[in-house]
């Protein structure tokens, strides 16, 4: 199977891709617990494993559009991704403008979040994040707390 990606404006990329994308070949393994995603130039190799969990409750909510916001949640597994408040140059590599720009918008170049959490009793707290400071706290949405 053969995955292309295509930027919508719905998608939101945490490290832009390059002006020359290349499709990911994608395989399942055996038991169906893990698929592999290769480029055909041998550029990555990526592995994707199914969670624990995650087969029941498959949801996704659009929860803002400026900055685009989405909330996936699957069974018990939720990723919170916020998209960067400003535009960036796709045709030129992320961390050569944020080298090149002035200090306030470097940080608005790299203020985008993806972060991973588990449910727990009081909601879904963050394990992993692209914001550090966001693991082991509750994940919230706003104001509220996502339960």
């Amino acid at each position: 199977m053969i995955a292309t990606w295509h930027p919508s404006a719905d998608s939101v990329d945490f490290q832009p891709v390059s002006a020359y994308p290349e499709p990911g070949l994608l395989r399942w393994h055996d038991d169906g617990s893990l698929m592999t995603e290769a480029a055909p130039s041998g550029a990555y190799v990526e592995q994707w494993r199914l969670m624990p969990g995650s087969r029941s409750v498959l949801q996704h909510h659009v929860v803002g559009t400026s900055p685009r916001v989405s909330l996936y949640v699957a069974g018990e597994w939720a990723m919170y991704v916020r998209d960067r408040v400003v535009s960036h140059d796709a045709a030129v590599p992320l961390v050569q403008q944020v080298r090149e720009a002035p200090r306030a918008l470097a940080e608005q170049l790299v203020d985008c979040e993806f972060s991973f959490a588990r449910r727990a009793d009081d909601g879904y707290v963050v394990e992993h994040s692209t914001l550090p400071w966001r693991e082991g706290s509750l994940l919230h949405i706003g104001p509220q707390v996502v339960a």
